[in-house]
């Protein structure tokens, strides 16, 4: 029997797992592509309070997976994520992704922006718990099925969620952008 898992378990689960998509083992199989410098040139950059960071080169994650197909009953998704080894990880998830276009972020939906503190508090803000509509948006300027290059823009508020469901601090997100050579499919 399936059940459908709420909102807040896949949201959960993705918050979990980021972690894991940017960490590197030492047990890498030496034929597995390395995100952080298989495709050079990648770059991810975005602005908080005014000050501008970037993922791009060795010294950090930067990464972009593609799930070309819905085969196993889950929509298409395009996920962009970078740190800057410094001060924040950032993260583009667009659920049901199509190709070139804009897609709204929306509280509450299944497309999101998340911005994590590396550093200090380190506080993980979402844009499905912000405060108004749109949460943000994802603008896919280029995109080639083939080569699965993918460049675009983005931006989006977001908030922390606390534990008891209370919710904490809000950011915004600006003048977000990314180029990938490709990306890699899963």
């Amino acid at each position: 029997m399936k059940t459908k898992h709420p909102l807040a378990f896949r949201l959960l689960t993705l918050l979990l797992c980021l972690p894991l998509l940017t960490a590197c083992s030492s047990d890498d199989k030496e034929d597995d592509p390395d995100p952080t410098t298989e495709n050079s040139g990648d770059e991810v950059r975005w602005t908080v309070s005014g000050t501008e960071y970037a993922g791009f080169g060795s010294n950090v994650q930067t990464q972009g997976h593609y799930r070309p197909s819905n085969t196993d009953n889950k929509k298409k998704e395009l996920l962009i994520l970078a740190d800057d080894s410094k001060n924040y990880q950032v993260s583009v998830l667009i659920d049901g992704f199509t190709g070139k276009g804009t897609y709204t972020l929306v509280p509450n939906g299944d497309s999101r922006g998340g911005l994590t503190e590396i550093t200090g508090a380190k506080n993980t803000y979402i844009s499905v718990w912000a405060v108004g509509s749109p949460a943000g948006k994802v603008e896919i300027t280029e995109w080639d099925p083939a080569t699965t290059h993918v460049k675009g823009t983005f931006s989006f508020k977001g908030r922390v969620r606390n534990s008891g469901g209370t919710f904490g601090p809000s950011v915004e997100v600006t003048s977000g952008s990314f180029n990938f050579k490709s990306v890699y499919k899963y």
